[in-house]
């Protein structure tokens, strides 16, 4: 049974993205970052999510014809929001067909940021 705070998130969850009251529980329970962000704008909380620089990177990066290899390799997350960013630009039809791409060389140290 869902707690009424539970009740309000999936309230909130489906004002926000327009879905039904089962995806919104789904999206909750899955930790969707969607569903996260749209809880805390609701809330008036509008702190951005860990990754979500690299994902804006990732998507100006690629808008301007550029792949960094050594900056997706080098981030926390081995580079996941930095391609989802690349993947919104590329599906956004707004980036040029071909890019360069920024090598990551071995003889750069691998840092955590």
């Amino acid at each position: 049974m869902a707690t009424t705070n539970q009740k309000a998130r999936i309230q909130i969850v489906m004002k926000a993205t327009g879905c039904n009251a089962s995806q919104a529980r789904a999206a909750l329970i899955d930790n969707s970052w969607d569903a996260i962000d749209a809880v805390r704008t609701m809330q008036g909380n509008t702190a951005t999510r860990p990754n979500q620089a690299d994902e804006k990177k990732g998507y100006t990066d690629r808008l301007a014809g550029y792949y960094d290899k050594w900056y997706r390799y080098n981030r926390q997350d081995e580079g996941a929001a930095y391609d989802k960013g690349c993947v919104k630009a590329v599906n956004s039809g707004k980036c040029p067909g071909h890019f360069t791409l920024i090598e990551a060389t071995a003889d750069v140290t691998r840092c955590q940021i």
